[in-house]
This record gives structure tokens, sequence and C-alpha cells, in this order.
């Protein structure tokens, strides 16, 4: 019987808990299936319901090795330490580091924060997260026997998603579903990223003229997904290529969340949570 390994990408947002499980076969990730669950009004992880569905959604799933949790932006900080050149830190003196910054924050800040890193390219990326508002949901999966194994945030999904699809980390990033915009700026630059909200295309175009006029982007090396794809593909590239092979195995590939999509391609490196 052949085996898969499966990684699910798990991304809260304001109103819905969007999942992607994803399973590897011939060193190629393809799509198992996706999920989208409403959160209760009151935001109660307690509730009764969201239990019942989360619990039966449970018994459906494989093993899996990696889950990776994404909260809003309002939940987290992302920071960027350079590293000397030809510097290449052990997992301990990473560690520390991420500690320290994660230490100053909550001193700053006075709210306290679970932390998790990579090393990549002379670069230590640390995530910050609420502690109080993650620690409820390591409890709500812990309970149906589901372990988080890395957070991460919703701009760095997008990123791993661009890249497995071979798109350039120079190319910042547009993501536009619900009227919110979701943009990545090149890796050089991160932690530029942010959210927006629109009512409409025209303001839609604004906002995304303004980014590039900011941030100095040329128009065609920002790659568009989502709302009135067809107008701005006069302007710049779209992605991804839904005809691609992580995509053959699922229908409704409009309906894909492609941020959960992203955390479950999230990169084996260094997953950890403190």
């Amino acid at each position: 019987m052949e085996t898969h390994n499966y990684q699910i990408g798990i991304e809260i947002n304001t109103h819905h808990i969007n999942a992607v499980l994803v399973f590897q076969q011939n060193k190629q990730w393809k799509i198992s299936a996706f999920w989208q669950f409403p959160l209760p009004l009151n935001d109660d992880l307690n509730d009764i319901k969201l239990r019942k569905i989360l619990i039966d959604w449970r018994k459906k799933l494989p093993s899996i090795n990696n889950v990776t949790l994404s909260l809003p932006d309002i939940y987290e900080n992302y920071q960027i330490i350079p590293l000397p050149n030809a510097v290449s830190l052990t997992s301990a003196a990473c560690y520390r580091l991420a500690q320290l910054r994660a230490t100053s924050y909550t001193q700053n800040t006075k709210i306290p924060v679970n932390f998790d890193y990579r090393q990549n390219k002379g670069k230590l990326a640390i995530h910050l997260c609420h502690k109080t508002i993650l620690d409820k949901y390591i409890d709500l999966f812990s309970r149906i026997n589901l372990t988080i194994t890395a957070i991460d945030t919703p701009a760095c999904a997008l990123r791993y998603l661009a890249t497995y699809l071979g798109i350039s980390p120079q190319n910042p990033l547009l993501y536009c579903k619900n009227k919110t915009l979701l943009w990545v700026s090149s890796d050089e630059n991160m932690p530029h990223y942010g959210t927006l909200t629109y009512e409409n295309q025209q303001e839609q175009q604004a906002y995304i003229y303004q980014l590039i006029e900011k941030y100095h982007w040329p128009l065609k090396q920002c790659y568009l997904t989502g709302d009135n794809e067809e107008y701005f593909s006069q302007l710049m590239p779209i992605w991804p290529y839904l005809s691609l092979d992580l995509f053959k195995t699922t229908s409704d590939k409009d309906l894909i969340p492609f941020v959960a999509l992203g955390l479950a391609l999230r990169p084996e490196e260094v997953l950890c949570i403190k």
C-alpha cells in the first residue's frame, strides 16, 4: 500500500477557519482537500457546534506530519535579523536570538508572545504571536488530536506558495479576495506586507497603484490573484497557473484558500513553536 507524506495548513481569519491538506507524490505536492469552517460570532472557541464540526472533520484526516497555523495580522508580528556574512548559526543560537526578541517585545508591549523562527539566506526570520490567542487555538486543535507544529504569517504563506510555483522571491505578490488585498513585498524588503480593504474595482486599483508608487515596484513584476483578475491581467502577471500538478487533484480551484495552501507547503526547515 502506497503511503503519502501529508501536511496541512490552517488559516484563522476574522470569520472562518480555512484548511488545506496536501500530500507528496513522486516528490511533488498535490492538494488532497480543502475546507472552510465558520467561527462563532462571539469568538467562543468552546462553542459546541464548532467543536462537533472539527471532531467530525478530524476523523476524516490521515496521519499528518506537519500542521502550520496562521492567525490574523492583528495578533502577530514579523521581524528580520540580518546575520553576518558566511555565518550559519546553530539551532541553539537561533533559538536564543528569537527568544531575546520575544522577551523584548513583551517588555515593550506588555503582551506575552509565543515565537517561531527560520534561518534563511543570511537572515533570521522571527514570528511573534500573541500567546493568549494562540494558546486558545492550540488547545482547540489539541482537543481533536491535531498538534500544531509551526506558526507563520499569511504573508509568508503566500511566498511559500509562490516559491513552490517558481515565482521569483523578488516579485511582489497581491492576493485579492473578498474585497481584501493582502500584499507581500519582495524577500529582500521583508517584513513589508499588509492588508487593505476595498469596496470596488476602482478602489482596489487605486490601492495597488499606491503600493507600486510607495515601494517602487515595476508593475510588470507584480503577481496578482483573486478579484478582477481578467481586468488586471492586462496590466500585470496573474498567478497561479491552475493547470499545474499541484491543482490537478481537486475541483473548484477558484475556491482554494491560497493562504492555507501556502501554510501547508511551508518548507521543512526548523519547525518549532515555543
